[in-house]
């Protein structure tokens, strides 16, 4: 839909709560960026406990032994990068994070209920 559509419509319950060009809807997530980190457990806790403190963190997950991190207006890398090697925590990378049309419906329904 995203390569598709020029102008979207989100609807939630039968209300449409947003409502412009996709290019717009999408742009709003321009200040997201994905943390991928490895590490032991206990260095990976102290890291994100350390990270929530500072940043606005959207969401942590992990799969195959790799935590993805999605953050908001995270500033500089330096400072992040500076976090991870204080905790032994090992940077994977570290990039924007694109806001897709799912993540775009949530935040909408999220934000409008």
């Amino acid at each position: 839909m995203e390569k598709v559509c020029q102008h979207v419509i989100i609807i939630n319950g039968g209300r449409a709560i947003t409502q412009g060009p996709m290019s717009v809807l999408l742009d709003q997530g321009r200040d997201r960026k994905r943390l991928q980190v490895r590490g032991e457990p206990k260095a990976l806790l102290a890291f994100t406990d350390q990270l929530r403190k500072g940043h606005e963190v959207l969401s942590i997950s992990e799969e195959f032994g790799q935590m993805t991190i999605i953050l908001v207006n995270a500033g500089p890398s330096a400072p992040l990068l500076d976090m991870a090697k204080r905790h032994g925590v090992q940077v994977r990378s570290y990039a924007p994070d694109k806001l897709t049309l799912e993540g775009a419906f949530i935040r909408s329904v999220t934000e409008g209920a």
